[in-house]
């Protein structure tokens, strides 16, 4: 496991390169941007950050699975799944806002093993194993603040999902206003979720994330002493579900906001 963990870290970063290429490319008018849905963007950046990953880490592990956001699940022979969301904010992306990253994470049955989730804008590199502690940028992160931190004093980021009713969305920002909690929305689950195991916010909700999106950024914050309220489920199909992330103090609050979410 070792050795996985170590090279995805390294393909982490290569990739990061990779995308800035293609963000310079974007910003020439070089990079072709098609539509998949309703504010749902995919480029070409995307598509060969992803098969870069990919291709690397099976040279490396041909026996490992991977999933990732732009491609068919394609299953291992060792029931070892690579979770891959290449550029994690391609709305940012393509409009040169500095909220994206990429997210790795490897998936052993019912358990993330690994997580890495590479912001290249800052040159921040988010990594840990399971049971082993996080680290950022070869530095141990440390443990979040377990203090009593008072709703009113609290700052947690939202996204926002078109699979879900807006109505649920609104419900959370009232219920938010109601507890005093401020909020923000950056446009990637993968930096946010990254930034609540570093403290620099104290949770993250989002009503419906895919799994390429957060597994990697769940494990970080429970290797940081965070809660994960909701989001461990889907490792049980790899589907969709809430996720709501962060300090244990927040507990009651990120429960209250899945359940605003139906699920």
């Amino acid at each position: 496991m070792q050795e996985r963990y170590q090279a995805a870290q390294r393909v982490a970063k290569a990739a990061g390169k990779l995308a800035l290429d293609h963000l310079s490319s974007m910003q020439a008018g070089e990079l072709e941007i098609e539509v998949k849905g309703l504010q749902d963007f995919v480029t070409h950046a995307d598509r060969d950050v992803e098969n870069f990953i990919k291709r690397e880490l099976s040279a490396l592990f041909p026996g490992d699975g991977y999933w990732g956001e732009e491609s068919e699940r394609a299953r291992g022979k060792n029931g070892l799944t690579w979770v891959i969301d290449p550029i994690d904010g391609t709305a940012n992306f393509i409009r040169g806002i500095d909220q994206w990253g990429i997210s790795i994470a490897l998936v052993s049955g019912e358990r993330v093993e690994i997580g890495v989730i590479y912001d290249p804008m800052r040159d921040i590199l988010y990594h840990c194993r399971h049971g082993q502690g996080a680290m950022q940028n070869g530095q141990t992160m440390p443990q979040l603040n377990s203090g009593n931190t008072r709703p009113a004093d609290a700052l947690i980021i939202l996204g926002q999902s078109r699979r879900i009713g807006f109505d649920v969305y609104l419900n959370t920002l009232k219920y938010l206003h109601e507890q005093e909690v401020e909020h923000r929305r950056f446009g990637s689950a993968a930096l946010g979720l990254a930034q609540a195991a570093e403290g620099l916010v104290d949770a993250y909700f989002e009503a419906d994330l895919n799994p390429w999106d957060c597994l990697a950024g769940l494990l970080l914050i429970e290797e940081c002493g965070g809660v994960v309220v909701s989001g461990q489920q889907m490792l049980k199909d790899l589907s969709n579900y809430p996720v709501a992330a962060g300090k244990v103090c927040l507990r009651q609050e990120l429960t209250h906001l899945v359940g605003l979410s139906g699920r």
